[in-house]
């Protein structure tokens, strides 16, 4: 069995030869169940507009990773360890870390 990718460029994708290419692209995601739903339905046919406008076979993966809950809290920890409100960000954090802990978000996939 031959991999599938052989090279990686950039934000280009090698095959089995030169002539088998493509590109990759990251996306940041946002959360949008804050939106109503006209705004929802214009974020999808902004996403429709795009997908039309490239004109090209593409593929939409959305590709998620594992997270350790200790490693979540000490960096949230570093970015609000300090200044005016720093007691109340590690109130807050320890709080957060121990819902996340009772609801049982160690360990699991998340985006």
């Amino acid at each position: 069995m031959k991999p599938p990718i052989c090279f990686v460029y950039g934000n280009c994708v090698f095959g089995a030869s030169l002539g088998d290419c493509w590109a990759a692209f990251a996306v940041q995601t946002a959360s949008y169940q804050w939106l109503s739903e006209d705004g929802k339905r214009g974020r999808f046919l902004e996403l429709l507009g795009a997908i039309e406008a490239i004109e090209a076979d593409l593929q939409i993966l959305r590709v998620s990773r594992r997270w350790a809950l200790e490693r979540y809290v000490g960096e949230l920890a570093a970015a609000g360890g300090s200044g005016p409100r720093a007691r109340e960000n590690r109130l807050y954090l320890a709080e957060h870390a121990r819902h996340l802990t009772e609801v049982g978000m160690q360990g699991r996939t998340c985006s």
